[in-house]
């Protein structure tokens, strides 16, 4: 399995050779490389439903993700959505404009602050979100049921671990 460029050069640093690194680091190489690589298992099991599915309701991959940010992360201000989507404030706007216009987003102005635009996702909008995640999860389901049942059962405390693990990452400042 070949190392992805982006695990083996820091950006805008030489390029690093795995020789000299420590054992533990190796390891890890090795992990992100299986996670990534059963991502890409999941991911091309799927594509071609998502496409279809963004086919079918006319939707570019930045107003689906638009449209998922919101959908989990709730209502967010115009600004704190461009932050979140890594876009300019203007091609943040183009984008929410296109949803609301489409019914999937609403935008009303800030409670204290008029200045300030809200926008929050439709019913509409959330049930495309809803109706890609069952895809995924069906998917997910089908590759599951392909292990045994005693691997299964492994991977859930595994998982189960993982998850509370990250979560706890995730909240630590």
């Amino acid at each position: 399995m070949t190392q992805p460029e982006s695990l083996s050069q820091p950006l805008g640093g030489p390029k690093l050779t795995h020789q000299d690194d420590p054992p533990q680091l190796a390891n890890d190489r090795q992990l992100v490389a299986l996670l990534s690589d059963l991502i890409m298992m999941h991911m091309d099991d799927t594509v071609g439903e998502v496409l279809y599915m963004l086919g079918q309701h006319k939707l570019s991959m930045p107003q689906l993700v638009t449209l998922h940010t919101l959908y989990h992360r709730g209502e967010l201000s115009v600004s704190e959505l461009a932050h979140e989507l890594q876009l300019s404030l203007a091609a943040t706007s183009h984008l929410i404009d296109r949803l609301v216009r489409r019914g999937m987003l609403t935008r009303h102005e800030h409670s204290t602050d008029r200045r300030h635009k809200q926008v929050r996702v439709t019913a509409s909008g959330a049930a495309l979100v809803e109706s890609l995640v069952q895809l995924k999860t069906r998917a997910l389901a089908r590759e599951v049921q392909c292990m045994p049942p005693d691997l299964r059962v492994r991977l859930r405390h595994l998982l189960e671990e993982v998850a509370a693990s990250v979560r706890q990452a995730d909240s630590t400042p």
